[in-house]
């Protein structure tokens, strides 16, 4: 089977990560690696609210990881991901590549509610009305 690049955005229990991060990071590249994938890029994504609860956590921290592995390697390597217990969710993709940003830094600093800070919208812009152009005599000869 021909191997492919797939994308997983891991959702991470906030507690666990903000007691050990480095020790969960570590074992889930580990257990990316265990089913025979190669990590291409793998970091702390973000912290956020979530939508709803998840095993009654509010917030999470997202983990984004780009790996190659052959398609029957998924279903263990997320059964495995599941029986971890900093792990809430996972969401793993197909990607043609490894887009460029997931080289780069991670996103800017959020909000203290973690919410994005986002900068008031300018005013509407109003337009002057325009003048109508005074109609044109009509001469009579």
């Amino acid at each position: 089977m021909k191997p492919k690049i797939y994308e997983a955005m891991i959702l991470l229990d906030n507690r666990e990560a903000k007691k050990d991060g480095a020790a969960i990071e570590q074992k889930v590249t580990g257990l990316l690696e265990k089913h025979g994938g190669k990590v291409l890029v793998a970091r702390v994504w973000d912290e956020r609210k979530l939508a709803y609860e998840i095993r009654g956590q509010k917030r999470a921290t997202y983990f984004l990881a780009y790996f190659e592995t052959t398609p029957d390697k998924i279903t263990p390597l997320l059964h495995d991901l599941y029986l971890t217990e900093a792990v809430l969710r996972v969401l793993t993709l197909v990607v043609e590549a490894v887009p460029p940003s997931a080289f780069e830094a991670p996103p800017p600093a959020r909000g203290e509610e973690g919410e994005a800070t986002i900068e008031p919208a300018p005013p509407p812009r109003t337009e002057e009305p325009v003048a109508a152009a005074p109609a044109a005599e009509e001469t009579r000869a």
